[in-house]
């Protein structure tokens, strides 16, 4: 049973909630009608596909088109249509619109988009395409050089017209559905004609344009490797420091637990001293009760005195614990920060070691950017030199059909050579167009 689109996406979201929204997923849900997406304001991402929406006109209440990146209506049953509404879609990275499902195919349930793919040449985010089973039969030539993935099949519609793009790329397709678009593009310009000299003019540019963005992400990535050179030249200099003062902890620790030992046995002694102090001072107590007892006040004079020695002896000694105690804390939290600065050592040199994986993953990457700018300023000077070489060619055309008029009109055995010489210079200059093919071998 179908739904209503509009009544299905309010039973879903309030107002405020579609204000913040950044992905909107419908699909599967049998959905029908008119849609209104006018308060999705933060919407980068949309999935309406397995769904009976018989048109694409809501992608125009979007307020703003240019922050979407995924866009997948695939699936639907969406009238005969271009592709001029999708425009303003400037940042999309993957772009489905075909259907391959053919179960609904047989039921006359797929997209009838048609026409060229001119309306997608300023997508220069847009990786990944699906037109599977459509009527767009042109444009494939205005495609971005971003593109990666064309996914073009047409075996469930076999007269869909999607096939002459299939065909024409398929010399280019690298690994399944992965096509090298930059080659194909050339190709195209190379045959289709003299008029489209002004293309080739144009793919200079893209060329050209696409040169600036990878020299100015290579000095990004020659910036970025001169300050982690640095980090890792710091890290190195503070890993050294911290190895020598470790190795000197470890001395000192080393010192430490020996003194803590000499420590601890010291307590023992003195706990034992204070123990035989407290039993003698028990039976000085005792004594001088029995003197006190038998009035005897030179003997309690003696005892008193000795009594009073061994509290002061005992009050010492109990000091002596109490420092032993407090040195024996401190070697304790000393040999733990030992331990803690081993810990920080191990972490440190991990950082260290991941520093330096990265700088060499980014030396990988400005390898490959340089290799990339040398090729796309090779392409650069074969456009221009294919631009030059057409032009050369309409001119000697143009003589030739000149004489050739002139030939007819008279019979002049001279212009007849002299055709023929013309003739043979517009091949000389046709096999050097050629040239220009080496384009896709290197591209």
């Amino acid at each position: 049973m179908s739904i209503q689109a509009q009544d299905y996406l309010d039973s879903l979201y309030s107002k405020e909630q579609r204000k913040e929204e950044k992905e909107l997923e419908i699909n599967n849900q049998n959905l029908e009608g008119p849609l209104n997406l006018k308060d999705f304001e933060s919407l980068e991402s949309l999935d309406c596909s397995y769904n009976r929406l018989t048109s694409i006109a809501f992608l125009s209440s979007l307020p703003f088109p240019e922050k979407l990146t995924y866009l997948n209506i695939a699936n639907n049953n969406f009238a005969k249509e271009e592709l001029s509404l999708l425009n303003k879609f400037v940042k999309l990275e993957e772009l489905r619109l075909g259907t391959f499902d053919g179960n609904r195919i047989k039921q006359g349930i797929y997209n009838r988009f048609h026409g060229s793919l001119k309306p997608l040449r300023n997508m220069n985010k847009l990786e990944t395409l699906e037109i599977s089973n459509t009527d767009i039969n042109s444009g494939y030539e205005y495609l971005p050089l971003s593109i990666r993935t064309i996914i073009s099949s047409y075996q469930m519609r076999p007269e869909a017209e999607v096939e002459k793009i299939e065909d024409a790329l398929s010399p280019y397709r690298t690994d399944g559905h992965e096509v090298d678009i930059g080659s194909a593009r050339i190709n195209f310009w190379e045959t289709s004609g003299l008029e489209k000299v002004d293309e080739l003019e144009r793919l200079i540019n893209d060329s050209s344009s696409e040169n600036v963005n990878l020299k100015s992400e290579n000095a990004k990535l020659i910036s970025e490797i001169a300050v982690l050179k640095s980090e890792i030249a710091n890290l190195s200099s503070k890993n050294d420091n911290l190895n020598s003062r470790i190795d000197k902890l470890t001395t000192i620790g080393s010192d430490l637990l020996d003194n803590w030992n000499q420590l601890h046995n010291d307590k023992k002694q003195l706990v034992g001293v204070v123990d035989v102090l407290k039993k003698e001072l028990e039976l000085k107590d005792e004594e001088l009760k029995r003197a006190k007892e038998a009035n005897e006040e030179t003997k309690i004079k003696e005892l008193m005195e000795e009594i009073e020695k061994l509290k002061e002896n005992l009050d010492d000694k109990n000091k002596e614990i109490i420092k032993l105690e407090e040195n024996e804390k401190i070697i304790t939290e000393l040999i733990g920060l030992k331990d803690e600065l081993n810990k920080l050592k191990v972490g440190f040199l991990n950082k260290v070691v991941k520093m330096k994986r990265f700088s060499d993953q980014i030396k990988v990457v400005r390898n490959q950017v340089d290799k990339f700018l040398e090729l796309t300023a090779s392409i650069e000077v074969s456009f221009k030199k294919s631009e030059k070489h057409t032009e050369e060619v309409k001119t000697k055309k143009a003589e030739a059909d000149e004489l050739r008029k002139y030939l007819i009109k008279y019979g002049l055995p001279k212009e007849l050579n002299d055709l023929a010489v013309k003739q043979r210079e517009v091949t000389k200059k046709e096999m050097e167009l050629q040239e220009i093919k080496e384009i896709k071998e290197n591209y």
